[in-house]
Formats: C-alpha cells, structure tokens, sequence
C-alpha cells in the first residue's frame, strides 16, 4: 500500500508532467504564469517527498527549482500588473481622445449650424 508521502511524490510528479506537457503542445510558454505556477506546486511536492525519503541531491534539485519557479512567479505577477496598468493608461488616453474628437465635432457641427441659419435669414 503506498505511504501518504510516495502519494505527494506522485501528485508532485503529475503536476510537473502536465506543466512540461502544456509546454510542449505549446499551451503555456515558459513566461506564463501557470507555468510558473505548476512547476512551484510540483517541485515542493517532490522537495517534500525527496526529504522525506532522504534522497538529498533530489531535495536540492527541487528545493532550487521551487525557488526559482517562486521566483518567476512574483516577477511575472509584477510584469502582468505592470502591463494591465499600461493598458488601462493607453485605453484610458484613446478614450480621452476620442472623447476630445467628438466634443470637436460637435462644436464644428453647432458653428455650421448657426452660420447655416444666419445665411437662412439674410
């Protein structure tokens, strides 16, 4: 019967195969968030299974990949806010132009107006 800890080394190893799967199809590329989220989950799984078991270069190996998928994980978290915050500054801006255009519109449309109606009454 397996242990609990041979069933998170397996989850951990699952997790891990799904990420590099989705790769591969070229679902996530390796800049994605998800990916950097499944290779974090995955790799503390197998850290903890590694520790568990004792087979400490297999715990260095997942501790260091957990670290730096972790550490993927806040940089992209903070380029993707960045980015949606430019975004909403550009739309933001073409919104403020557009609204510009159609307030010039309608005043050139209202000084047509009225010249059209002073050269209706001459």
């Amino acid at each position: 019967m397996l242990d609990a800890y041979t069933i998170i080394g397996f989850i951990g190893a699952l997790v891990l195969m799904v990420g590099f799967l989705m790769n591969q199809i070229g679902r996530w590329q390796t800049t994605d968030f998800e990916y950097d989220f499944i290779n974090f989950i995955g790799s503390a799984l197998l850290s903890i299974y590694a520790w568990q078991i004792g087979s400490y270069p297999f715990l260095v190996l997942f501790v260091v990949w957990a670290i730096f998928s972790f550490k993927d994980i806040i940089g992209d978290g903070i380029h993707n806010v960045m980015a949606k915050k430019e975004n909403k500054k550009e739309l933001t801006e073409e919104k403020d132009v557009e609204k510009f255009e159609k307030e010039l519109d309608k005043e050139h449309n209202d000084m047509q107006s009225e010249k059209e109606a002073d050269e209706n009454e001459e």
